[in-house]
């Protein structure tokens, strides 16, 4: 590696760095700002300023409750339950068919969700809002960090289609109040 990570693919910058945003750690950047254009072993250039100082994952990284993330790997669909899975341990899509999941809870209410995909070919991921761990809540209206956008309402669960090799879904979650009886 050298000054900003060059060699990361943009897919892995950005996984890169939102994972640094879920555990809520300190961030620090090797880069040099002036010249922010980083060329990835894919060939394709992209400008990591537009990453670090993403103010939405930023906010995110510098949340006020400060609470790192949990692993909770779509644990509705990995068939291992909610069993603690050993870090940096990959079994292939076979056995872990649904990503690696990270969620955190933040200071307003609302969580962060990070889906991401460690395996070298496209994948559809299917979280379940009851893994976050509160299984009283199950609908949210989900907004993509990174696209800084809403993409709807959804109950139950949440399902990411084509997450690219390496790549991820960074979602920000607000609860939807249930209906009154």
């Amino acid at each position: 590696h050298g000054p900003g990570d060059i060699g990361l693919t943009e897919d892995e910058a950005r996984t890169h760095f939102a994972i640094w945003c879920m555990m809520a750690s300190p961030l620090w950047i090797t880069h040099n700002i002036f010249q922010a254009n980083i060329t990835g072993r894919d060939g394709r250039s992209y400008n990591v300023n537009d990453i670090v100082a993403h103010d939405e994952a930023l906010a995110i990284n510098q949340d006020s409750k400060g609470e790192m993330a949990t692993r909770i790997d779509g644990a509705s669909h990995s068939g291992h339950g909610l069993a603690n899975r050993i870090p940096l341990v990959c079994e292939g899509a076979a056995a872990w068919p649904n990503g690696e999941q990270l969620a955190r809870p933040l200071s307003n209410g609302d969580w962060a969700l990070l889906l991401f995909n460690r395996l070298n070919s496209s994948l559809t991921m299917t979280h379940t809002f009851t893994d976050i761990g509160d299984t009283t809540q199950t609908s949210f209206a989900v907004r993509d960090v990174w696209a800084r956008k809403s993409l709807g309402n959804f109950t139950n669960t949440f399902v990411a289609r084509d997450v690219p090799p390496h790549g991820n879904v960074f979602l920000r979650l607000r609860a939807i109040p249930p209906p009154p009886p």
